[in-house]
């Protein structure tokens, strides 16, 4: 318990970096629309005006590309004027597949690398700093 309270800081501040990497997404596959409708997976849209928003599914309904959502996510934040359909969890919105310039799909991949390669380097990083710093013995 006392190696525990001695290391609070460093064992904080890992789990805030920890928590940090695990919610970044990279989105590298641009896809058509077909692909994205089928793939079930969370989608980049870039609309034509360079703005972009991140869509949890993308489905069609009634020849219309509806986006789907988290209600209370920064999209459905920029976009609340433009809802479609909602509930207590989800916002539906229309995409208009005129304004659209690129659809980028998640890449669970590269997602999943970019947190070991991130997190082993913060991880090395704060050890170097907690050794130089602290004396803190790395074993």
């Amino acid at each position: 318990m006392k190696a525990i309270r001695k290391h609070i800081k460093l064992i904080s501040l890992l789990l805030s970096l920890i928590f940090i990497l695990y919610s970044c997404n990279a989105y590298v596959k641009p896809v058509n629309y077909e692909t994205a409708i089928k793939s079930g997976k969370k989608v980049k849209v870039t609309m034509v005006d360079k703005t972009s928003y991140k869509f949890t599914k993308v489905y069609e309904q009634d020849n219309q590309l509806i986006g789907l959502v988290n209600a209370k996510s920064r999209t459905a934040k920029k976009l609340n004027k433009e809802v479609f359909t909602e509930n207590d969890m989800f916002k539906y919105f229309i995409l208009n597949e005129d304004e659209i310039l690129k659809l980028n799909q998640i890449s669970p991949v590269v997602s999943v690398l970019s947190y070991i390669v991130i997190g082993s380097a913060v991880l090395l990083g704060v050890a170097i700093i907690a050794v130089g710093i602290w004396g803190v013995p790395i074993y």
